[in-house]
């Protein structure tokens, strides 16, 4: 996914911001959702948010409510070395991959990390600022800290969110500070 930058064409580059809010479905229904925000550029953006969600244990019928934080990255192989932007504005999608931590309350609070790896999609109207529809695909992958046999649910869940998205051609100096 980091390669996907080193091919990228600094001189006809697009920052991106975003804020987006989804909710997060697996085999069961509903199963939490999350807020982030993601600033990009050169097909590379940065995601940092905030999840809740609902979690089961093995041999444990009973969802158990989990919050915390993640970081994640994406790459976007249209993005990536492309002098024009426009295509982006009505559909872009990539791979991501990501990395979290929290809690999760079961007989007690404790503490739970979460990584994942999959695929995003994301469907504009064609504006440079404006609202766009974010879909996910994750397989996601549990750990509780506390040293219990039993893990929680690993699953692939899909992710279905409105988000505010910004792009604008950037100058070769603001690559990095996009990222800062």
């Amino acid at each position: 996914m980091l390669l996907g930058g080193c091919f990228a064409d600094i001189d006809h580059a697009e920052l991106v911001h975003c804020a987006t809010a989804q909710v997060v479905w697996d085999g069961s229904g509903p199963r939490g959702g999350e807020v982030s925000a993601a600033v990009g550029d050169m097909g590379l953006h940065a995601v940092y948010g905030l999840f809740g969600e609902g979690l089961y244990r093995t041999g444990d019928p009973s969802r158990h409510g989990a919050g915390g934080f993640f970081g994640q990255g994406r790459w976007s192989p249209l993005a990536s070395n492309r002098d024009d932007h426009r295509l982006e504005r009505w559909i872009d999608f990539g791979l991501e991959a990501g990395l979290g931590g929290g809690l999760v309350h079961t007989v007690r609070l404790e503490g739970i990390g979460r990584s994942w790896i999959g695929g995003w999609l994301e469907l504009g109207a064609g504006l440079a600022r404006g609202p766009t529809l974010m879909i996910e695909v994750r397989s996601v992958s549990y750990q509780g800290y506390q040293g219990y046999q039993e893990s929680f649910d690993s699953a692939t869940v899909v992710s279905l969110g409105l988000s505010f998205m910004s792009r604008r051609a950037s100058q070769g100096n603001e690559v990095l500070g996009a990222w800062l």
